[in-house]
């Protein structure tokens, strides 16, 4: 059995602002991908393990990891990406590059994600 995972992210400037991951699980069966985001969701016995890891060009550093009852939207507050911004303009200041430019340098965000079944230990989807 194929297994697919789709991380939809996007940035919402609201009350709340931060990078919110939306989780869509999906089940490849007889040629169709079959959603079952809702249905684990709603499963008792699901938790979902989300650890996220800054790139930044020297080193990658772990951001968080958690696990949730359920399948969630998960919310990564600006605070906490807001210090590795800031740690990023400052590396890229002391290397000479313009504060007009700093804004098309890249910071990267890994995101790994496993949704266990608690009750057999079995992993149901892994990215």
């Amino acid at each position: 059995m194929l297994l697919a995972l789709a991380l939809p992210v996007a940035w919402f400037g609201s009350a709340t602002p931060g990078l919110y991951v939306d989780l869509r699980l999906y089940r490849y069966s007889e040629g169709v991908y079959l959603e079952e985001t809702s249905s684990l969701g709603l499963r008792g016995d699901v938790v979902t393990c989300v650890y996220l890891r800054v790139v930044m060009p020297e080193y990658a550093r772990p951001l968080a990891l958690r696990c949730f009852k359920g399948v969630p939207v998960i919310r990564v507050p600006y605070e906490t990406l807001e210090r590795f911004t800031k740690e990023w303009q400052s590396l890229l200041n002391s290397r000479g590059v313009p504060a007009s430019s700093v804004s098309s340098h890249i910071i990267g965000l890994i995101i790994s994600v496993h949704v266990i079944n608690t009750t057999s230990g079995e992993v149901l989807y892994g990215a």
